[in-house]
């Protein structure tokens, strides 16, 4: 794998809410790039998340909406304040939770149920310039539902990034080994030396 071109979104955390969560970098009190600066930057990490075919990425980027994208933002915010949260073993705020549900149910409105191999899914037969919002509000609430919740964990004290830690024994502690992890072991090092 090449090294991540610096400025372009990653796909570290094992789910896209918290990947969508993590389009500013770094989070923290430190000046932050957001990497998705307009609707077309929204699609495009859309597209390459999976949420969009590349069909529908087009589609909508000819009725691309300001409304839609800060709408879209608002979601990103909200879904990193609860995550990060729960990773700090805090309780969210409701009014966070609040603005996932409404994103949630917005697209439970606009959904047809279709009963595939005995499982429910959801379909939306013409998705509207929300769509990357509510598959990611979705992706959020089946996360909170879900046994995966606990293994919510945020990059410390690196770039504050969420991921879910799929390690046997929990012991993950950065978004990305080859980057928070090897500045993490180098800092670590450079102080060692410094001791000796």
């Amino acid at each position: 794998m090449a090294n991540p071109t610096p400025g372009r979104p990653r796909f570290y955390a094992g789910t896209w809410c918290l990947d969508f969560a993590n389009t500013v970098e770094p989070r923290g009190p430190e000046p932050a790039l957001d990497l998705l600066p307009d609707y077309a930057a929204l699609l495009e990490w859309s597209e390459e998340a999976g949420i969009l075919t590349p069909a529908l990425r087009r589609r909508l980027g000819r009725e691309a909406s300001g409304t839609a994208y800060d709408s879209a933002l608002e979601l990103r915010e909200a879904v990193y304040r609860i995550f990060s949260a729960i990773a700090a073993a805090k309780t969210p705020r409701s009014k966070d939770l609040q603005a996932l549900q409404e994103v949630y149910a917005e697209s439970q409105r606009h959904a047809t149920p279709v009963l595939t191999e005995g499982r429910l899914e959801w379909t939306w037969q013409n998705p509207s310039l929300a769509y990357p919002a509510w598959r990611i509000a979705g992706d959020a609430v089946e996360l909170l539902r879900s046994d995966r919740l606990s293994r919510v964990k945020a990059c410390q004290p690196s770039c504050g990034w969420l991921f879910l830690d799929t390690t046997k024994n929990h012991s993950r502690r950065w978004c990305s080994m080859r980057e928070c992890g090897f500045d993490a072991k180098i800092h670590q090092q450079a102080a060692r030396r410094k001791l000796r």
